[in-house]
């Protein structure tokens, strides 16, 4: 009964995605279980269908970035953004994601489980723009460092961050 109840659990913890009109969404991590004092990295997750994009944080001339409100045991970096596509439609510019992206925090396993909720809302768009919004949940337990399917998009956002360049 202990190893259905873990299974339910990691199941439940890897199948945070969910299809709405034009987009797949999803509350992310970098990892299904963490030790403590890993590094883990956690996320909103984006996979607009071809054709269509979300905006970024600063979606310029219309549109609007994604709102999310996080509710979590443990204290969350700021969000990190990946460096956007910039979209034109006539003399508008505006910049956002085509292809699957996670906007992400990190943050410090500690010696419990964390539970996390969000509240997502964004507008997905070809050239006219669909709302949508959804709850979503996680739970990251401890154990082992055990890799998701989301990790390596995790790595090529990362790299896809804005870089600070001293003068």
């Amino acid at each position: 009964m202990r190893f259905l109840f873990l299974l339910i659990f990691l199941f439940s913890a890897a199948l945070s995605e969910e299809k709405h009109q034009f987009i797949s969404v999803g509350l992310v991590s970098d990892l299904l279980e963490a030790k403590t004092g890993d590094t883990v990295r956690v996320g909103f997750y984006a996979k607009p269908d071809p054709g269509w994009h979300i905006y970024w944080k600063n979606p310029g001339d219309s549109g609007r970035s994604p709102r999310l409100s996080y509710k979590s045991s443990v204290e969350l970096s700021e969000s990190n953004w990946p460096v956007p596509k910039l979209f034109k439609l006539g003399s508008l510019a505006n910049y956002g994601y085509d292809e699957p992206t996670i906007i992400f925090h990190s943050f410090k396993m500690p010696e419990t489980a964390v539970k996390f909720s969000l509240k997502a809302e964004w507008l997905v768009c070809e050239e006219n723009c669909i709302p949508g919004k959804t709850d979503l949940t996680l739970s990251i337990p401890l154990g082992g460092r055990k890799k998701s399917d989301y990790f390596d998009l995790f790595e090529s956002v990362n790299e896809r961050l804005p870089k600070v360049y001293s003068l």
